[in-house]
């Protein structure tokens, strides 16, 4: 970040340079992705040098690129490219009027929890939202610069924040200066980038601290640590969960293609029918964003959920092929969304057997064989549990489980499925995203298509 004047001067100017050069272009980072009329930044990171991709940019039809070295292609040269992209966006941020902004964090479910809060608040007005998961340090200030004239013109702005390392979110709750804060949860996810688990609760929990102007609080009320570091928070609060709040999960089910959900309310039970199958988790992230949307205004969310299209690729996506259901969970993993996602199989899966077919829970540090033994227990009453060992942290399932299969190879455990599973069964797909879990799902379905 920039220190003397003359840096804060030149990090201004190089900031207004950007903001007018990317005006009605996307913003890339991945040179690959780069279409005509495109801005891309050529970023230094820790595997490669997005300045060694300038030409392919270029090749693929970057109208600018933004660089901190002198080359051939280069639009704008500036001292530092993250720096001068987050004080971009802090000039859109300060251009803003009237525009009520919520941050959404947790260890699970903050794009879930997005989507649905930006959906409900779109009942009452333009509502901006942070695409896909563009949540970090780099991909919040993107989204912002990349949609200022979206944003300025919002009445509502939804940001998906997370944290790769100690000081990210409160980073960006300064920078966003929200009205309201959620945190869905506090689990594992990243803890291996903390020096323990405390360290990153207080993480999570700095989304509610960092802004002197957040009036509102929105979290779990089945974490003891969260309901008591509130006590001290002195806006408004909501709570949702299982145990209890002003959003009690009371009881759900599963019809067909359909969510049947009871819920506790200060005025009263009330029930919903929702589209799709929705695990335990999307079902809190829904209590969160209905709590959101009634603090900002909407009477009475639940009258526009059950038109609400759950977007769930690779986050517990269930389809049917061959008589076989197939749970597609391959976006991430932890221990935390393992049992959601078995709580919620046990419900709607009542005949015919259960195959989890599982890689590793990456980014665990210490934590990484206990995480891995954890999640074992949660799938030890599956009927075969198959590991794909591209990451060999996975083995450590072994010390809480039986396993039927292992390997490294998508087309050996491909062909195990093919000669194993059978009409009825379950199989449910499972690891951190660097893992490519979807690879192995990919050539299982081809199989069994190819067989049928």
């Amino acid at each position: 970040m920039p220190e003397t004047c003359e840096e804060v001067k030149r990090t201004a100017s190089e900031a207004e340079r950007l903001l007018h050069l990317a005006r009605g272009r996307r913003i890339r980072l991945d040179s690959r992705a780069v279409e005509s009329g495109d801005v891309f930044i050529a970023l230094k990171g820790k595997r490669t040098d997005g300045h060694s991709f300038i030409g392919q940019a270029r090749a693929n039809g970057a109208e600018v690129v933004v660089a901190s070295e002198e080359r051939s292609g280069v639009s704008l040269v500036v001292e530092d490219p993250v720096t001068v992209l987050f004080e971009a966006a802090r000039l859109v941020i300060e251009a803003l009027k009237d525009i009520k902004k919520i941050v959404i964090t947790g260890s699970n479910g903050k794009t879930t929890a997005k989507e649905i809060t930006a959906f409900l608040l779109s009942q009452l007005g333009k509502t901006f939202k942070t695409p896909g998961n563009m949540n970090t340090d780099i991909g919040v200030p993107a989204s912002i610069v990349e949609r200022a004239e979206e944003l300025i013109a919002a009445d509502f702005a939804v940001f998906e924040v997370a944290t790769d390392g100690p000081g990210d979110i409160a980073k960006l709750t300064r920078l966003i200066e929200p009205f309201a804060a959620v945190l869905l949860n506090v689990g594992t996810a990243h803890v291996g980038n903390f020096e323990s688990g405390q360290a990153l609760f207080e993480e999570k929990l700095s989304v509610f601290f960092s802004h002197a102007g957040i009036s509102i609080a929105i979290a779990n009320n089945d974490d003891n640590r969260i309901l008591e570091r509130l006590k001290d928070f002195p806006g408004r609060k909501y709570f949702f969960g299982m145990a209890g709040g002003d959003f009690r999960i009371r009881d759900y089910d599963y019809r067909k293609d359909k969510t049947l959900l009871a819920f506790d309310t200060p005025e009263g039970t009330k029930m919903m029918r929702l589209n799709g199958t929705w695990h335990i988790g999307h079902i809190l992230d829904l209590g969160a964003a209905y709590l959101t949307a009634q603090a900002m205004g909407l009477d009475e969310p639940s009258l526009y959920l059950p038109s609400y299209v759950l977007r769930n690729d690779g986050r517990f996506a269930v389809r049917s092929l061959n008589g076989i259901t197939v749970v597609d969970d391959t976006y991430n993993s932890s221990p935390e969304s393992i049992r959601a996602a078995v709580e919620s199989i046990n419900r709607f899966h009542k005949t015919g057997r259960r195959f989890a077919v599982v890689g590793s829970i990456l980014e665990q540090g210490d934590n990484a064989i206990a995480s891995h033994q954890k999640a074992g227990e949660y799938l030890r009453d599956f009927e075969g549990v198959i590991l794909y060992t591209k990451d060999d942290q996975v083995l450590s399932m072994e010390e809480a489980l039986q396993v039927s299969f292992r390997s490294s190879v998508p087309e050996e455990i491909a062909f195990w499925l093919s000669r194993n599973a059978r009409a009825n069964d379950l199989i449910y797909f499972k690891a951190s995203r660097a893992v490519e879990m979807e690879t192995v799902l990919r050539t299982f379905l081809e199989m069994i298509s190819d067989d049928s």
